[in-house]
């Protein structure tokens, strides 16, 4: 199910090798990258990390790579998931290891159902500032934990008025040389996520539209997601 030679090639590809995954944006802060497929479901990962894929290792059902965050969420985004017919419009973006996503710059196209995101430790799932009673019971009818986060791409896009959800991927000790994924824990997640998708694409879940989210500040500790 998970090809992991192309999972170490996407850890291991520059930030300014995925010109192909869609069109590249430039913004004050970055580019990003979106490919446009006319769905009202947007999936965002982030292409920078923290450190550089210096290794990939795998032992049975788990693989290690520094890069795992967020190059795993990038593979379940661009790969995995239209292999298993989940449809979404494609966003990837740059600096949200700093917190200062180019998210914040992503101009839609029309208007979204909800948002999502692959960029999480463990497997719950977190909403910033989109939790609501609503949201979670339509999370934990789908089987998910729901957990507490900090910070990812998604919390930059309030200004879309939709809710957003950043799904636990299975992956540990981000940030770190050891950084691992337990890819069984993958796999489930994926699958949920993909049953979720079937049952939900067409429900839109509004949020109250905020402001864009203001000029980046130029430092920012470990986000968590």
């Amino acid at each position: 199910m998970i090809d992991l030679k192309r999972l170490e090639a996407i850890c291991r590809m520059p930030v300014d090798a995925f010109g192909s995954f869609g069109e590249s944006v430039p913004t004050p802060e970055g580019n990003y990258i979106f490919r446009d497929q006319g769905e009202r479901v947007l999936g965002i990962a982030h292409l920078d990390t923290v450190l550089p894929c210096t290794q990939f290792v795998r032992d049975g059902d788990r693989v290690y790579c520094p890069a795992l965050d967020d190059r795993l969420g990038v593979y379940l985004l661009s790969d995995l998931l239209p292999l298993l017919g989940v449809k979404f419009d494609l966003l990837l973006t740059d600096g949200e290891e700093r917190g200062c996503s180019t998210a914040r710059w992503f101009v839609p196209p029309r208007r979204y159902n909800w948002m999502f995101s692959f960029d999480r430790a463990g497997t719950d799932v977190v909403m910033y500032q989109y939790d609501s009673p609503a949201n979670r019971r339509l999370l934990q009818r789908a089987g998910f934990r729901v957990g507490v986060g900090s910070y990812s791409d998604i919390a930059d896009l309030d200004f879309l008025g939709c809710a957003g959800f950043n799904f636990g991927t299975g992956y540990y000790r981000q940030h770190r040389p050891d950084c691992n994924a337990d890819l069984l824990e993958t796999r489930e997640m994926v699958a949920r996520f993909a049953h979720f998708w079937q049952l939900s694409r067409n429900m839109a879940l509004p949020h109250r539209t905020g402001e864009r989210a203001s000029p980046c500040p130029r430092s920012w500790g470990e986000s968590i997601g």
